[in-house]
């Protein structure tokens, strides 16, 4: 049995969460996107949920983002998206010595015999998804 973890709006996660843990929770509340370029004319590569809910859309320039309201900006920062894949990985080796990280923000693993470790799938998922916050990761498992 192959389980996929999907973390929905990974850049965004992965920008979130390093900060602390008292400001995190916040954040992740907010609005944000995510730009990279040029630094004199930086766009949105990512956004989340709320800030897509207030307008803000893939492409816009931060002077565009800055008239929807307020939105959190960060800039992109590739260590972050790879420690966060790190760890998505990491996450995925607590459950399986088989896992293939797929692309940014999902990973396979290999569930094939592990249910006297982990129950039945859908507690197999109930688990992983709990480890993967230990990580600082939301994820989908599927």
């Amino acid at each position: 049995m192959f389980c996929c973890l999907y973390v929905p709006d990974f850049a965004v996660q992965a920008a979130l969460r390093l900060e602390p843990e008292d400001k995190r929770h916040i954040l992740k509340q907010s609005a944000v996107a995510i730009l990279e370029g040029p630094a004199a004319l930086p766009r949105v590569m990512a956004t989340n949920e709320r800030a897509r809910l207030m307008g803000v859309e893939t492409g816009m320039t931060r002077m565009q983002v800055e008239t929807c309201g307020r939105v959190l900006i960060r800039k992109r920062a590739w260590a972050n998206e790879y420690a966060a894949q790190s760890a998505l990985v990491d996450c995925g080796f607590s459950f399986s010595p088989r896992v293939e990280s797929t692309a940014p923000g999902m990973v396979v693993l290999d569930l094939e015999g592990t249910e006297k470790l982990f129950g039945p799938a859908q507690s197999a998922a109930q688990q992983i998804a709990q480890r993967a916050l230990e990580f600082g990761l939301e994820v989908h498992v599927a």
